[in-house]
């Protein structure tokens, strides 16, 4: 799954956990080890969507979220402009899905959306409290209103409904977490997959959330899902059926990685600036995590592919793994260094957009290179 553009946590979600709080180096083995990958794959960039001037069609302010739509679309959510550009499979502009507004398909704070079989594309408001329906062409099928306080901030469509991530606050028993479960058609969670809560600890923000930090995807072919923790120890992944029972938790043993002191440092200097600005005293402080995260994200590819995000690794790799977590091989992506991209991976294919772009947002096209 994807992040939000500032990196570390949604300003929404501060916000939230700002009124909650007024209110080893080596990684331990969690259980049966994950077996030794081939290499020999990579994705390379075959195409780009986006220009820094011209064609406003093709001007993006930010790209906040990608997917494939039906018949191969790209589809990309620009947060400034609060709408979904929707191209062919070559690149070309069709038509817009939302625009700006509170009124029905309209959008003020949209962060993620998911292609859900025989529904539609699903767009989430935060600002509304609602998700939204389109088909194809941009009208609204269905909405699904009064989510309290806030819909899922990230969306994976399944075989049998929405499946969404966010944070959960128990104010009286001061404890903070996230969890993943299924939406059907109402704001109540019809079924939980996972759940990692802990107490709040004002003192130090990061490792609250830290510790209760995922990351998932779910299955457009068979409805599993997928969790891992956003952890710099657990290289750990559960499988759940569309169900809800855990069918299995796959883990290695891993040593820990540091992060770029740069990374640290520029961290520090965002958070503690949102921090400010959102209001909070000025020895409520955001101290970052030391080591890279084991996993960075999970997603479900073509042919029901599970691609696991190395998070300790300075260029983008994946392990790639069948349903079941059997490993398939390893995936590297040529062209594109860093660590700093967002990745969109469906039963569509394959996408990737850079965090912070130095010039100008665009959307990658990559094709998988196996040999």
């Amino acid at each position: 799954m994807k992040e939000e553009a500032m990196k570390y946590v949604a300003p929404a979600a501060l916000g939230l956990i700002l009124a909650a709080a007024c209110g080893s180096d080596e990684a331990g083995d969690a259980g049966g080890s994950a077996p030794e990958r081939a290499s020999g794959a990579s994705l390379a960039v075959v195409d780009t969507i986006g220009v820094g001037m011209g064609d406003s069609l093709y001007m993006f302010g930010t790209v906040d979220a990608l997917a494939h739509g039906p018949d191969g679309e790209v589809l990309v959510l620009d947060g400034m402009r609060n709408s979904i550009g929707r191209y062919s499979p070559e690149g070309e502009f069709l038509n817009w899905i939302g625009r700006e507004g509170e009124g029905p398909g309209e959008l003020l704070h949209p962060s993620d959306m998911a292609l859900v079989p025989e529904r539609g594309l699903a767009v989430n408001d935060l600002a509304q409290s609602r998700i939204t329906f389109f088909d194809q062409q941009g009208d609204v099928g269905e909405e699904i209103k009064g989510f309290t306080p806030f819909p899922p901030t990230r969306l994976c469509g399944s075989t049998i409904g929405l499946v969404g991530s966010r944070r959960e606050f128990d104010r009286q028993g001061n404890r903070y977490g996230f969890a993943v479960g299924l939406w059907t058609g109402s704001p109540e969670m019809d079924r939980l997959y996972h759940s990692r809560m802990m107490e709040f600890n004002r003192d130090d923000i990061q490792r609250t959330v830290s510790a209760t930090s995922i990351t998932f995807a779910a299955s457009q072919f068979d409805g599993r899902v997928y969790v891992a923790p956003l952890s710099t120890e657990e290289y750990s992944v559960l499988i759940y059926s569309p169900e809800g029972t855990l069918e299995a938790e796959i883990s290695q043993s891993r040593p820990s990685v540091r992060r770029p002191e740069a990374d640290i440092e520029r961290e520090r200097e965002d958070m503690n600036r949102q921090l400010r600005e959102e209001g909070a005293p000025e020895d409520m402080l955001w101290e970052p995590r030391e080591h890279r995260y084991q996993i960075a994200g999970l997603w479900v590819g073509p042919e029901n592919r599970l691609w696991i995000l190395d998070g300790t690794c300075e260029d983008p790799l994946f392990h790639v793994c069948s349903p079941q977590c059997e490993a398939l091989f390893d995936c590297r992506v040529e062209g594109l260094s860093g660590s700093h991209w967002d990745f969109a991976i469906d039963a569509g294919g394959f996408m990737a957009t850079q965090s912070d772009p130095l010039d100008f947002p665009r959307v990658y096209i990559l094709s998988l290179q196996e040999e």
